[in-house]
């Protein structure tokens, strides 16, 4: 009894592994299929039994990565890989005569594929995928093939920093197939916009949108990336340290004249800001068309600063100028603006004009008849006490200080209105 149950324990045991091993696809049936495939198979001809066909290719992208965006060189760097499908219609076989085998791999250097090429590249022209022998196909049963050649894309770019700091690049991957016509092969987008389920996301730019679409006769096809910059390290490590140093240039008008340092701070300030002039221009890209708008107001600052040191010049000028030197009218009526004083213009000359008789005559009675008032306070109850005011003297320090004033606040204004306008230009956008 104990060994028929033993008999029959190893009779269910093999008859198990017969059966597995019929139904199993193995390598043997894998092996046989390709030798059956491939033999005499023609890695030039195009996959079509009918010559006259047109083979219909499904392309898309999906990218992985922007490395680098160079905005001087005008050149994307991107990591990503092709989708392509086709009917290979010399590679269908019937699953059943295999144990059921559906699907096989093959070295993409063994079977046709689609001779594509990078048009708008800054490397060497030569075919996606290069045939390595690294990169499979992957092939089933109805000849559906699928091949997925990936790398490093680098395409030219022409820049557009009109806005920069928030400035937004339209760049794009260019294919076509190379050496065939329209009637022989055409691509055709399977996706609208590209494919981001593996995308990691850059420092710099933003993936702000994609499209895929096909160009003359689905013989081009076009993958377009909108990138925007992202502003912060620009606005924190840039713009705003040379907003700070506009406004810190202003303050040259409030160091005492006395301590020396005023040409130096001014002429300090002015290299600081052709320094940042400088540096922006190096991450900008060497052309005329467009220009950035971040460049003209650096220039407007530089224009400034430069402006601001001829008025300090004059100011220090004024100030140890001699005090027997002759003051015109116009210094006279640049101290009065200073201090808010706008008599000279608010004199009515009709009144003067309309007593004019009368004034003289009383002027001319009153010199015959008194001596010559030499003090401030007889002054202001003959004549009163804005006349007073206004014929005390005014010497060439009280010009320098007027100067100061007047330059700072203009300064200080100008730099403030200045700032204003960039600012709703740039966010205009």
């Amino acid at each position: 009894m104990r060994t028929t149950a033993r008999i029959m324990v190893c009779f269910m045991t093999f008859s198990s592994l017969y059966h597995t091993n019929c139904d199993a696809q193995t390598i043997y049936n894998a092996s046989d299929l390709i030798d059956d495939l491939l033999t005499n198979y023609k890695t030039v001809l195009r996959p079509v039994i009918n010559q006259t066909d047109t083979v219909y290719v499904d392309i898309s992208l999906a990218l992985l990565s922007i490395l680098e965006f160079d905005e001087v060189k005008g050149i994307l760097h991107i990591n990503a890989y092709l989708e392509l499908s086709w009917t290979d219609q010399r590679l269908s076989w019937n699953g059943t005569s295999y144990n059921g085998l559906d699907s096989i791999i093959v070295e993409s250097n063994k079977v046709w594929t689609p001779m594509i090429v990078h048009l708008n590249t800054v490397e060497k022209t030569e075919k996606i995928g290069s045939d390595d022998p690294w990169q499979f196909i992957r092939i089933n049963s109805t000849g559906k093939t699928f091949y997925y050649p990936g790398g490093l894309f680098s395409s030219s770019c022409t820049a557009d920093v009109t806005y920069y700091p928030y400035d937004t690049h339209i760049c794009s991957v260019n294919l076509a197939p190379w050496g065939l016509i329209s009637s022989e092969l055409q691509l055709i987008p399977s996706r609208k916009e590209i494919l981001t389920d593996y995308y990691s996301s850059n420092g710099m730019w933003n993936l702000k949108a994609s499209k895929v679409f096909s160009q003359y006769e689905n013989v081009t096809i076009i993958i377009q990336f909108t990138l925007e910059r992202k502003p912060l390290f620009v606005l924190f490590n840039v713009i705003l340290p040379i907003v700070f140093m506009t406004y810190l240039t202003t303050l040259v008008f409030l160091i005492p004249i006395d301590s020396g340092e005023r040409i130096s701070f001014n002429i300090t300030m002015l290299l600081a800001v052709a320094v940042f002039l400088t540096l922006v221009g190096d991450n900008l890209p060497k052309t005329s068309s467009p220009m950035s708008i971040f460049s003209f107001y650096l220039i407007t600052i530089l224009a400034l600063s430069v402006l601001f040191v001829i008025a300090n010049i004059i100011s220090i000028r004024c100030y140890f100028a001699r005090e027997g030197e002759n003051i015109n009218k116009h210094w006279k009526r640049v101290v009065k603006i200073s201090k808010f004083d706008f008599s000279l213009k608010c004199k009515s000359k009709h009144k003067v004009h309309a007593d004019n008789d009368t004034h003289e005559k009383g002027i001319e009675k009153y010199e015959n008849s008194k001596p010559q008032i030499e003090t401030p306070k007889e002054k202001e109850q003959i004549i009163g006490p804005d006349e007073a005011s206004s014929v005390s003297p005014i010497s060439w320090k009280d010009v320098s200080h007027a100067v100061d004033r007047i330059s700072f606040v203009t300064s200080l204004v100008t730099t403030f209105f200045v700032s204003i306008i960039f600012s709703a230009v740039i966010y205009a956008n």
